[in-house]
């Protein structure tokens, strides 16, 4: 009985002794007290990938929303021909389409959400249009007034400030500012009745403004694809369209004006420095 009893005591002792060592294991203390979890990553991935120097290209279309017009000048602007000018008069809208494409550089600054930047870009277009107009008179004017002006608009840029608001790796901008561009356009009128004809042109970089928006994705640390929409507006080019010699009417003459705008959807590709 008392060898029953020594068994027990002993049986006992040595778990204790097993549990005490287990618990000082450091198995045990890693089981019992687990590591923090690590913290969670940030849901803006791209927090600041916004900021730096960018280079990029771009392509699309340029929409023709310009307009322009063709009026009798000179003697014509007498007491006596004004009642009969309407019908010498053209005025009318350029429509049409031409692809666009260019350079761009810039820069961008990121504050948390707030981006803001500076780009500008230079570009080449096809854009080339002519417009026509023959008209037949009325009493007391015979035959048909006839004019022709064409459009050239090939070279344009732009330097805009950007300020956008950054949502993870995409960015939503607003922008505008400086536009500039070449015009060069050419008119010719003339009468069937009187054989006389009126020739003008211009050739001439001007200044303009002009403005957007767009959507700039990031899909790497270091490229970006953006879908960009610019309205531009290189306001009134203003040319006389003297009587061609030798003047059948040199006391005649005619003015042309056009104003060039264009709405212009693109997309691009920007690297960042």
């Amino acid at each position: 009985m008392e060898n029953k009893y020594n068994c027990r005591i002993t049986m006992r002792i040595s778990w204790i002794i097993s549990a005490l060592l287990l618990l000082a294991s450091p198995s045990f203390a890693m089981i019992k007290k687990k590591p923090p979890p690590e913290p969670p990553k940030s849901p803006c991935y791209y927090e600041t990938r916004w900021s730096g120097f960018t280079v990029g290209l771009n392509a699309g279309a340029l929409i023709n929303a310009s307009n322009a017009a063709v009026r009798p000048s000179g003697d014509f602007l007498l007491p006596a021909n004004l009642a009969n000018n309407p019908q010498r008069t053209d005025i009318f809208a350029m429509h049409g389409a031409a692809f666009v494409t260019g350079v761009q550089v810039g820069g961008n600054y990121q504050m948390k959400v707030v981006v803001l930047g500076m780009e500008t870009d230079f570009n080449y277009s096809t854009l080339s249009r002519t417009h026509h107009l023959h008209r037949t008179l009325k009493a007391p004017l015979d035959g048909s007034f006839n004019d022709r002006l064409s459009q050239l608009f090939n070279w344009f840029g732009t330097v805009r400030p950007r300020v956008g608001i950054a949502i993870n790796p995409v960015l939503i901008y607003f922008t505008g500012g400086l536009a500039y561009g070449h015009i060069k356009s050419k008119t010719h009128v003339n009468f069937s009745s009187t054989g006389d004809q009126y020739a003008g042109s211009e050739s001439k970089w001007r200044l303009g403004w002009t403005l957007g928006t767009g959507v700039e994705w990031g899909f790497t640390r270091h490229w970006s694809m953006k879908c960009e929409y610019l309205f531009v507006d290189l306001r009134k080019v203003r040319y006389s369209d003297p009587n061609e010699p030798p003047p059948s009417f040199p006391e005649l003459a005619y003015k042309s004006r056009i104003n060039t705008e264009g709405h212009i959807l693109r997309i691009g590709f920007n690297y960042t420095l």
